[in-house]
């Protein structure tokens, strides 16, 4: 049981927020799936070698996690990411800064701008007051 997500970032313009808000405790049930893009046009993944996640929550926790990259029927990389949520970005209500980092084979790493998971409480919400 999955809830999809379809984000698109674009690494040259950081004008667009992305947020997700999902309940406290949801663990591995939430797939984020990201195209990327440079200045509207589908991003070069040709010499991309690994995606990573960083997410820093309210209390200054690090999570890393790694997305996947998908792969088109030839096996080269898309300009598309899949990344499942895992339990410890919800384990507590709170709002996560995450983003995007690719690491290409020459060692260069490129990050996306920020983009925000809201964790809440599902019986007391903010808004309920």
């Amino acid at each position: 049981m999955e809830v999809r997500y379809n984000l698109v970032i674009d690494f040259a313009r950081p004008n667009k927020s992305n947020t997700i808000i999902i309940s406290e405790g949801d663990e591995r049930s939430r797939l984020i799936h990201f195209t990327l893009l440079a200045d509207k046009k589908p991003f070069d993944m040709s010499d991309v070698t690994s995606a990573e996640i960083k997410g820093i929550k309210a209390d200054g926790s690090v999570i890393w996690g790694s997305a996947t990259i998908l792969k088109d029927i030839h096996g080269s990389n898309l300009n598309e990411l899949e990344y499942l949520l895992p339990g410890n970005l919800s384990d507590i209500a709170n709002k996560v800064t995450v983003q995007v980092q690719l690491q290409s084979n020459t060692g260069a790493i490129i990050s996306s701008f920020e983009y925000y998971i809201e964790v809440r409480n599902a019986l007391y919400s903010e808004d309920d007051y």
